[in-house]
């Protein structure tokens, strides 16, 4: 099974390009980090009083999305999924089976830390590099209509959290260097060939 992960900052373009990907590899099965968020009263209030606590790793549900991952690589299947509600600040545990899993995509703003679980297995890197300024135009029409936030503290969000993801890029730079840069002007058939090898 080939693993890949996707990483980028907020409104770089990971799920779109993971569809993308998914659409053109057999038997893909993607997995978004944004529907692993802890949920529940202690997680409403760190919110309340952490700033940019959604793009922090304490806000994520690590043990969950890795135990999620195992069971993938170890059955090649997964039999549910969750959907995480940006508004309601809920997830769903949806059961539906997914069989003969061949590749398995892994997208998100947490996927970096998420390489550290899995440094035994062969995995492929995928880092979107893209302008803050097209991010945040992005991230504006996205988090208005989806998630329900004004669009004055977006922003502030949107800043908070692009420099907080460019600080964990410095981190894992030598894991990036690894991996595969993709920009705007990057040719998504020749890695859609590298990957079908």
């Amino acid at each position: 099974m080939k693993l890949i992960f996707i990483t980028g900052p907020s409104g770089s373009g990971k799920t779109t390009i993971s569809k993308y990907i998914s659409q053109h590899l057999t038997n893909s099965y993607i997995l978004s980090t944004d529907n692993y968020y802890k949920t529940g009263f202690i997680s409403k209030i760190s919110s309340k009083i952490i700033k940019s606590y959604f793009d922090k790793i304490l806000s994520h549900e690590q043990g969950l999305i890795k135990s999620d991952i195992d069971y993938i690589l170890k059955n090649n299947s997964i039999n549910h999924y969750y959907k995480y509600n940006f508004i309601k600040k809920v997830t769903k545990k949806n059961l539906k089976n997914f069989s003969n899993i061949q590749n398995l995509i892994v997208e998100g703003i947490f996927s970096l830390e998420l390489t550290d679980f899995f440094s035994e297995n062969q995995y492929l890197l995928i880092r979107i590099k893209e302008k803050k300024s097209l991010c945040r135009e992005r991230i504006l029409k996205r988090d208005s209509i989806e998630r329900g936030k004004n669009k004055i503290l977006n922003l502030h969000y949107f800043n908070n959290g692009w420099n907080i993801y460019k600080n964990k890029e410095k981190k894992y730079r030598s894991k990036i260097n690894r991996g595969i840069t993709l920009n705007k002007d990057s040719d998504l058939d020749t890695l859609l060939k590298n990957l079908t090898k």
